[in-house]
Protein backbone atom coordinates (compact mmCIF):
# COMPACT_ATOMS: atom_id res chain seq x y z
CA UNK A 1 0.00 0.00 0.00
CA UNK A 2 1.52 3.33 -0.66
CA UNK A 3 1.13 6.76 0.85
CA UNK A 4 -2.13 7.59 -1.49
CA UNK A 5 -3.66 4.61 -0.57
CA UNK A 6 -2.84 4.83 3.05
CA UNK A 7 -4.91 7.95 2.95
CA UNK A 8 -7.66 7.10 1.10
CA UNK A 9 -8.47 4.40 3.04
CA UNK A 10 -8.02 6.73 6.17
CA UNK A 11 -10.72 9.02 5.05
CA UNK A 12 -13.29 5.81 3.70
CA UNK A 13 -12.70 5.28 7.57
CA UNK A 14 -10.27 2.18 8.33
CA UNK A 15 -9.31 2.91 11.64
CA UNK A 16 -5.89 1.42 11.49
CA UNK A 17 -4.75 3.37 8.07
CA UNK A 18 -6.47 6.43 10.21
CA UNK A 19 -3.61 5.78 13.05
CA UNK A 20 -0.58 5.25 10.65
CA UNK A 21 -1.70 8.73 8.82
CA UNK A 22 -1.88 10.67 12.31
CA UNK A 23 1.84 8.95 12.75
CA UNK A 24 2.73 9.87 9.54
CA UNK A 25 1.84 14.07 9.54
CA UNK A 26 2.70 14.10 13.71
CA UNK A 27 6.52 12.80 12.49
CA UNK A 28 6.81 14.33 9.20
CA UNK A 29 7.49 10.49 7.49
CA UNK A 30 6.44 11.06 4.05
CA UNK A 31 4.30 13.91 4.30
CA UNK A 32 5.00 17.21 6.01
CA UNK A 33 4.65 17.44 9.03
CA UNK A 34 1.35 19.07 9.81
CA UNK A 35 -0.37 18.87 13.50
CA UNK A 36 -3.71 19.67 11.96
CA UNK A 37 -3.64 16.66 10.14
CA UNK A 38 -2.07 14.11 12.11
CA UNK A 39 -5.18 15.48 14.78
CA UNK A 40 -8.03 14.93 12.02
CA UNK A 41 -6.52 11.85 11.17
CA UNK A 42 -6.52 10.26 15.15
CA UNK A 43 -9.37 11.86 16.40
CA UNK A 44 -11.29 10.20 13.16
CA UNK A 45 -10.61 7.14 14.63
CA UNK A 46 -11.31 8.05 18.02
CA UNK A 47 -14.45 9.23 17.21
CA UNK A 48 -15.61 5.74 16.09
CA UNK A 49 -14.69 4.53 19.47
CA UNK A 50 -11.05 3.52 18.68
CA UNK A 51 -9.09 3.13 22.06
CA UNK A 52 -5.68 3.03 20.60
CA UNK A 53 -6.45 6.26 18.39
CA UNK A 54 -8.37 8.24 21.39
CA UNK A 55 -4.87 7.32 23.69
CA UNK A 56 -2.38 8.76 20.86
CA UNK A 57 -4.43 11.77 20.21
CA UNK A 58 -4.92 12.42 23.79
CA UNK A 59 -0.89 12.02 23.55
CA UNK A 60 -0.48 14.48 20.75
CA UNK A 61 -2.05 17.18 22.78
CA UNK A 62 -0.03 16.47 25.61
CA UNK A 63 3.16 16.75 23.66
CA UNK A 64 4.77 19.86 23.28
CA UNK A 65 6.35 19.49 19.68
CA UNK A 66 3.94 21.79 17.87
CA UNK A 67 4.42 24.44 20.89
CA UNK A 68 2.55 24.30 24.63
CA UNK A 69 0.63 21.46 25.46
CA UNK A 70 -3.20 21.52 25.68
CA UNK A 71 -3.61 18.90 28.57
CA UNK A 72 -7.48 19.95 29.15
CA UNK A 73 -8.08 17.92 25.83
CA UNK A 74 -5.00 15.60 26.17
CA UNK A 75 -6.70 14.30 29.92
CA UNK A 76 -9.98 14.28 27.66
CA UNK A 77 -9.07 11.96 24.77
CA UNK A 78 -6.67 9.73 27.48
CA UNK A 79 -10.08 9.45 29.72
CA UNK A 80 -11.88 8.51 27.10
CA UNK A 81 -9.40 5.54 25.81
CA UNK A 82 -9.01 4.39 29.71
CA UNK A 83 -12.62 4.08 29.96
CA UNK A 84 -12.71 1.78 27.39
CA UNK A 85 -10.04 -0.34 29.36
CA UNK A 86 -7.04 0.56 27.15
CA UNK A 87 -4.10 0.15 29.96
CA UNK A 88 -1.50 2.30 28.38
CA UNK A 89 -4.24 5.22 28.55
CA UNK A 90 -4.84 4.02 32.18
CA UNK A 91 -1.40 4.50 32.95
CA UNK A 92 -1.28 7.66 31.43
CA UNK A 93 -4.78 9.06 33.13
CA UNK A 94 -3.08 7.92 36.45
CA UNK A 95 0.35 10.32 35.50
CA UNK A 96 -2.42 13.53 34.66
CA UNK A 97 -3.43 13.05 38.15
CA UNK A 98 -0.09 12.11 39.58
CA UNK A 99 1.11 16.03 38.17
CA UNK A 100 -1.47 17.56 37.58
CA UNK A 101 -1.96 17.84 33.88
CA UNK A 102 -4.85 19.19 32.80
CA UNK A 103 -6.52 18.57 36.04
CA UNK A 104 -5.67 19.12 39.82
CA UNK A 105 -3.13 16.66 41.38
CA UNK A 106 -4.67 13.57 42.97
CA UNK A 107 -2.59 10.92 44.70
CA UNK A 108 -5.91 8.47 45.20
CA UNK A 109 -7.15 8.77 41.70
CA UNK A 110 -3.58 8.80 40.05
CA UNK A 111 -3.38 5.21 42.27
CA UNK A 112 -6.83 4.40 41.09
CA UNK A 113 -6.08 4.33 37.22
CA UNK A 114 -2.39 3.01 37.51
CA UNK A 115 -3.40 0.12 39.47
CA UNK A 116 -6.16 -0.55 37.29
CA UNK A 117 -3.36 -0.37 34.38
CA UNK A 118 -0.94 -2.49 36.75
CA UNK A 119 -3.85 -5.36 37.48
CA UNK A 120 -4.47 -5.19 33.35
CA UNK A 121 -0.30 -6.69 33.02
CA UNK A 122 0.82 -2.71 31.92
CA UNK A 123 4.88 -3.37 33.34
CA UNK A 124 5.30 0.36 33.13
CA UNK A 125 2.15 1.03 35.39
CA UNK A 126 3.21 -1.81 37.73
CA UNK A 127 6.71 -0.19 38.33
CA UNK A 128 5.44 2.77 39.07
CA UNK A 129 3.08 0.81 41.71
CA UNK A 130 6.48 -0.16 43.13
CA UNK A 131 7.18 3.20 42.87
CA UNK A 132 4.19 4.35 45.11
CA UNK A 133 4.58 1.91 47.47
CA UNK A 134 8.12 3.39 48.36
CA UNK A 135 7.16 6.74 48.45
CA UNK A 136 3.82 6.35 50.58
CA UNK A 137 1.71 7.39 47.51
CA UNK A 138 -2.14 7.59 47.91
CA UNK A 139 -1.31 4.93 51.16
CA UNK A 140 1.52 4.62 53.89
CA UNK A 141 4.62 3.70 52.70
CA UNK A 142 4.98 0.31 52.68
CA UNK A 143 8.41 -1.01 51.43
CA UNK A 144 7.47 -4.93 51.65
CA UNK A 145 4.30 -4.06 48.90
CA UNK A 146 6.85 -1.88 46.61
CA UNK A 147 8.76 -4.73 46.63
CA UNK A 148 6.26 -7.02 45.06
CA UNK A 149 5.19 -5.02 42.52
CA UNK A 150 8.87 -4.05 41.75
CA UNK A 151 9.96 -8.11 41.70
CA UNK A 152 7.26 -8.42 39.55
CA UNK A 153 7.86 -5.20 37.25
CA UNK A 154 11.65 -6.60 37.15
CA UNK A 155 10.96 -10.50 36.04
CA UNK A 156 8.85 -8.72 33.11
CA UNK A 157 11.84 -6.59 31.69
CA UNK A 158 11.57 -3.64 33.09
CA UNK A 159 14.64 -1.70 33.67
CA UNK A 160 14.17 0.53 36.74
CA UNK A 161 12.21 -2.24 38.56
CA UNK A 162 15.36 -3.93 38.14
CA UNK A 163 17.20 -1.45 39.69
CA UNK A 164 14.86 -0.82 42.69
CA UNK A 165 14.73 -4.68 43.15
CA UNK A 166 18.85 -4.56 43.41
CA UNK A 167 18.79 -1.44 45.83
CA UNK A 168 15.72 -3.37 47.67
CA UNK A 169 18.27 -6.56 47.89
CA UNK A 170 21.45 -4.34 49.03
CA UNK A 171 19.91 -2.52 51.63
CA UNK A 172 17.00 -5.07 53.18
CA UNK A 173 14.10 -2.70 51.62
CA UNK A 174 10.93 -4.92 52.46
CA UNK A 175 13.21 -8.45 52.14
CA UNK A 176 15.61 -9.41 53.68
CA UNK A 177 19.73 -8.29 52.90
CA UNK A 178 21.53 -10.46 50.01
CA UNK A 179 24.54 -9.33 48.62
CA UNK A 180 24.12 -12.05 45.75
CA UNK A 181 20.92 -11.05 45.03
CA UNK A 182 21.75 -7.65 44.79
CA UNK A 183 24.48 -7.91 42.47
CA UNK A 184 22.67 -9.95 40.04
CA UNK A 185 20.30 -7.23 40.19
CA UNK A 186 22.76 -4.81 39.75
CA UNK A 187 24.29 -6.04 36.71
CA UNK A 188 20.63 -7.13 35.23
CA UNK A 189 19.86 -3.02 35.64
CA UNK A 190 23.11 -2.81 34.14
CA UNK A 191 22.62 -4.60 31.20
CA UNK A 192 18.75 -3.21 30.33
CA UNK A 193 20.10 0.36 30.88
CA UNK A 194 18.42 1.56 33.67
CA UNK A 195 19.46 4.94 34.29
CA UNK A 196 22.19 5.49 36.82
CA UNK A 197 23.46 1.43 36.98
CA UNK A 198 26.43 2.09 35.09
CA UNK A 199 27.62 4.34 37.84
CA UNK A 200 26.60 2.38 40.72
CA UNK A 201 28.45 -0.48 38.82
CA UNK A 202 31.54 1.76 38.64
CA UNK A 203 31.41 1.84 42.53
CA UNK A 204 30.58 -1.16 42.92
CA UNK A 205 33.38 -2.79 41.07
CA UNK A 206 36.02 -0.10 42.15
CA UNK A 207 35.22 -0.53 45.82
CA UNK A 208 34.22 -4.17 46.21
CA UNK A 209 31.09 -3.79 47.16
CA UNK A 210 27.85 -6.17 47.84
CA UNK A 211 30.44 -8.89 47.19
CA UNK A 212 31.66 -8.23 43.93
CA UNK A 213 35.47 -9.21 43.78
CA UNK A 214 37.20 -5.75 42.68
CA UNK A 215 37.97 -5.10 39.47
CA UNK A 216 39.34 -1.81 37.91
CA UNK A 217 38.79 -2.74 34.34
CA UNK A 218 34.95 -3.40 35.06
CA UNK A 219 34.90 -0.57 37.09
CA UNK A 220 36.27 1.98 34.04
CA UNK A 221 34.13 0.51 31.89
CA UNK A 222 30.90 0.85 33.50
CA UNK A 223 32.50 4.44 34.31
CA UNK A 224 32.88 5.31 31.00
CA UNK A 225 29.16 3.81 29.79
CA UNK A 226 27.77 6.04 32.91
CA UNK A 227 29.86 9.19 31.37
CA UNK A 228 28.87 8.82 27.74
CA UNK A 229 24.87 8.27 28.75
CA UNK A 230 24.85 11.01 30.98
CA UNK A 231 27.39 13.51 29.19
CA UNK A 232 28.87 13.94 33.18
CA UNK A 233 32.23 13.91 34.45
CA UNK A 234 32.94 13.62 38.02
CA UNK A 235 32.80 10.81 41.21
CA UNK A 236 29.34 10.50 43.05
CA UNK A 237 28.76 7.54 45.00
CA UNK A 238 25.53 6.44 44.52
CA UNK A 239 25.45 2.74 46.08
Amino acid sequence: MNLKELLADARLGVDQCAIIAGFLYENGFGVARDRKKAIEMFKSAAERGNAAAAYFLGLLYHSDLFGASENDAALRWLSKSADSGYPPAQFMVGLFYEFGFGTEKNQTRAWEWVERAALAGHVDAISQLGFYCSNGVAHVKDESQAFVWNERAAKAGHPGAALAIAQAYAYGRGIRQDDKEALRWFNEAGQRGAPGSELILANIYDLGLHGAERDSQKAAYFKKLAYDSLGSEGDEDLC
